[in-house]
């Protein structure tokens, strides 16, 4: 059975949920440049509001949600750490995705 792209941002909404709790926060929006609907997932970073978007071609749903979920789990460490510690994360040079494998001395 295909899932609508509503189904697809709960199910995205609820496993963020359980990744980075409170912390993103997914809509389900028509990209104005393409017209199609896509998933977008904001969140906090660096004290302001980021987002990644998500679009889904050919109904490729299950592995459009994996990416879009992934995206954020990758970042878990960034998404969940203060707006300052991000900032000397950024400050550093530190990419969000390798901050579990590096330690700042800050």
């Amino acid at each position: 059975m295909t899932k609508s792209l509503l189904q697809i941002s709960q199910e995205a909404q609820k496993q963020l949920n359980e990744i980075v709790p409170g912390k993103v926060t997914v809509a389900l929006e028509k990209n104005p440049a393409t017209g199609q609907n896509e998933l977008v997932g904001y969140y906090e970073d660096r004290g302001r509001i980021n987002y990644k978007r998500e679009a889904f071609p050919n109904k490729l749903f299950n592995i459009g949600l994996t990416l879009f979920v992934s995206y954020f789990a990758k970042r878990k460490e960034y998404i969940m750490a203060s707006a300052e510690k991000q900032q000397q994360y950024f400050d550093a040079g530190v990419h969000p995705q390798m901050i579990k494998t590096i330690t700042l001395d800050c």
